[in-house]
């Protein structure tokens, strides 16, 4: 199967549409969480960077370090504590994370404090409630022993409380000001463990003594710039900001209760408007509610300049991140589950013969799956699916590896049908390439590209002889990366440990045909010769037009804006230094086809089995033969299984002789790049083998081709034949 990319030029160089031939194929269907954030009220960070945010009318939500939703695990939807069950809070006003890992909630609208695991959201108990006092809950904090203090609006004081027992411990309020007129709605402690509570009502700043509770003095008068304040915070500074709702304004005040000035400004392009909570974050910066508008914002920590929006409505983007790692396991598991009907080009309603395998697709499938990919923005995803998928890697080349092995597994290279648009342009938006898992190579290569990219590598992609790969740039270097020719993570690696760009492997083609990733082939002709993969890369005769790259000349942010992500726009540079070839080893020996099995007791507790096959290629005593290349047979003989065997018409013999009946799982992706648990393995140099085998055991038996030319540059893994089992003969039987 050839495939080229073919390009039309405008300009210097710079590609305006792209098509490929050949082909590919599919979806699923996503349930789209529809759970908004609503009115953010309070906020609360963890030591380990997670953001837990109140919302009055949904309960609260969990956000990891990037901003993106961490509900519940185990239950549907975006939240991480439901509203409006019989153990949930109802307008959550604020929380608070204890050093034990529990959630403290303050449920306004039914005056109880909840405790929650903050890691599970699984309920522990009711902390305080009406009967202790709680009268409209606004604001908490923890003191420095432990305890919970609740600023109680509907008491108009700040109650502290027992975290263990949840017994009232104090009642705190304000000395010589009209308590009619004191709204305690925000609590924090400073730097020298006196608390700090935000008068909403009078516009004000109180001060506590952070042990007694006795009242000190008024912290921030009224008429210094405060309206409506809300939540309050001190820096690193040690200076205290403030939220002013009414002003859309965080105020900063010195350590004497002196305003500095104001830090975030209502003028900004992106204010804090309507501020309800504030905290600084782990990074630093101030991380601020916005309430009327369903954000939160953050601001830098030291400017007090716009950075994000952190985190807003429930977006298609945060929604698409939530079930990140189940997409992830679903693509992997239907990847590589080769008879998933999911994937049959008979899909289309018509017979096979009248396919057009370059221009014909499921555009249904693809219109779904583009419906439910509207509004995700594709460079966050990428960004994400490269973090997951190198996880703990830590070498650039280990992260290489890493995503060339997904890829050789989400990506099904389907014969008949490849992901093209109604207009007979290529599919070329790599989520919706995921989502739809057929590509071709040059479908997966696009995807290999686009996620280095996203995590801020260059890539590029190569066009060699009827085949198409990427090349990433890391380390000061280019290297090859091909997820369609290989699976099972194969890829070459020089002495050194590096991953050669294809530069390099023009040098020494011979390292390409000395790795192994080939694929299940199940339910196709097992006859013919397959070729090695130099053939492609680097002889001339292969290559149709010249060697060379295809470099994307759009940012991030246009790919994003474009239904082609960008693949329209590209410039194509020839490649001067690769080296090709007139005469290359072409054909590599293929499965062979178990035909005739003969098998007779000796009469001594053993039996002899006589096996015969058929070739791809005959048995050669030149090694330079092209066309007769097969150097020996080894058979293997083992007591366990391989773990997998072909489905279809694989070997002549009854299927009584298969070592399982069981189609093939995706679950055998594994297994079927080990060699075969064999006790021992026989060498012939003919098509045909008698052994001698014990009466009283099974045995598993396989059999495989090595030719001349794999085996003189180490390769030592070839396509294995179905995988029989000789069952044992009783001694009634014998």
């Amino acid at each position: 199967m050839r495939c080229v990319l073919s390009k039309q030029v405008t300009g210097a160089g710079v590609f305006t549409n792209l098509r490929y031939r050949p082909i590919v194929e599919v979806l699923e269907s996503r349930e789209m969480l529809a759970s908004q954030l609503g009115v953010p009220t309070g906020l609360a960070f963890t030591e380990d960077g997670y953001l837990y945010v109140a919302s009055k009318s949904n309960g609260v939500f969990r956000f990891d370090a990037e901003g993106v939703p961490a509900p519940r695990m185990g239950y549907s939807g975006a939240t991480f504590i439901a509203s409006g069950t019989r153990v949930s809070p109802i307008n959550p006003s604020d929380m608070v994370v204890d050093s034990a890992g529990r959630l403290y909630v303050a449920s306004s609208a039914t005056d109880n404090v909840l405790v929650f695991n903050a890691i599970t959201g699984g309920f522990i108990k009711t902390l305080a409630g009406r009967p202790s006092g709680v009268r409209y809950p606004k604001g908490l904090a923890l003191g420095a022993d432990g305890s919970l203090f609740v600023a109680n609006a509907g008491s108009h004081s700040v109650l502290r409380y027992s975290v263990e027992t949840g017994a009232l411990i104090g009642s705190y309020a304000p000395e010589g000001i009209d308590l009619a007129s004191y709204q305690p709605t925000r609590i924090t402690f400073g730097p020298t463990g006196d608390f700090y509570v935000s008068d909403f009502v009078g516009n004000r700043v109180i001060q506590h003594d952070g042990l007694t509770g006795a009242f000190k003095t008024v912290f921030i008068q009224q008429g210094t710039g405060l309206e409506r304040p809300t939540g309050l915070t001190f820096g690193a500074d040690n200076f205290l900001y403030v939220g002013s709702s009414s002003t859309n304004q965080i105020l900063k005040y010195d350590t004497a209760g002196i305003l500095q000035g104001t830090f975030v400004a209502s003028n900004l392009q992106y204010p804090p408007k309507g501020p309800a909570d504030l905290a600084f974050g782990p990074n630093g910066n101030l991380f601020v509610t916005c309430a009327p508008i369903s954000k939160v914002r953050e601001f830098d920590g030291t400017t007090g300049l716009f950075v994000k929006d952190y985190v807003s409505a429930i977006t298609p983007t945060n929604t698409y991140l939530m079930t990140l790692d189940r997409t992830l396991t679903r693509w992997l598991t239907r990847g590589t589950d080769y008879l998933n009907p999911y994937f049959s080009p008979l899909r289309l309603g018509k017979p096979l013969s009248q396919i057009d395998i370059t221009y014909d697709y499921d555009f249904a499938r693809l219109a779904q799956v583009r419906a439910q990919l509207a509004g995700v923005t594709r460079p966050v995803v990428l960004k994400a699916i490269f973090n997951r998928i190198v996880g703990d890697a830590v070498t650039n080349t280990e992260k290489h590896l890493r995503v060339l092995s997904f890829l050789q597994q989400v990506a099904v290279h389907n014969s008949y049908l490849q992901p093209m648009n109604p207009d007979r342009t290529m599919v070329t938006d790599p989520l919706v390439l995921l989502e739809l898992g057929e590509m071709r190579c040059g479908h997966v290569a696009m995807v290999a590209v686009d996620l280095f990219r996203a995590a801020g590598n260059q890539g590029r992609l190569v066009q060699l002889g009827g085949h198409v790969i990427a090349g990433v740039f890391y380390d000061g270097r280019w290297h090859y990366l091909d997820a369609n020719a290989y699976r099972g993570g194969q890829a070459v690696r020089l002495v050194d440990g590096r991953i050669p760009s294809v530069i390099e492997l023009s040098r020494q083609p011979q390292l390409l045909d000395a790795v192994y990733g080939g694929k299940p082939l199940l339910g196709v002709p097992l006859s013919g010769r397959e070729r090695y993969w130099s053939y492609f890369y680097f002889s001339r005769t292969a290559y149709t037009i010249a060697p060379g790259y295809y470099y994307k000349t759009t940012t991030l942010a246009q790919d994003a804006a474009s239904s082609a992500y960008g693949w329209n726009q590209l410039l194509w540079v020839a490649d001067t230094q690769r080296t090709l070839y007139s005469s290359m080893r072409q054909f590599a020996p293929t499965v062979p086809r178990l035909d005739t099995i003969a098998i007779s007791d000796n009469g001594d507790g053993t039996r002899q089995v006589t096996l015969t096959w058929l070739g791809s290629m005959p048995v050669a005593t030149d090694p330079a033969n092209l066309n007769a290349n097969v150097r020996e047979y080894q058979i293997f003989l083992g007591n366990a299984s391989r773990g997998w065997n072909y489905t279809g018409n694989s070997m002549n013999l009854p299927a009584t002789y298969r070592s399982s009946s069981e189609l093939w799982r995706s679950e055998n992706y594994a297994a079927f790049f080990q060699m075969p648990p064999a006790a021992q393995v026989l060498s012939v140099t003919t098509t045909q083998a008698t052994i001698t085998l014990a009466n009283d055991r099974d045995y598993y038996i396989s059999v495989m081709a090595v030719d001349w030319y794999g085996s003189s540059i180490g390769r030592q893994r070839f396509d294995l034949s179905e995988e029989i089992v000789v069952r044992a003969i009783s001694p009634a039987a014998g």
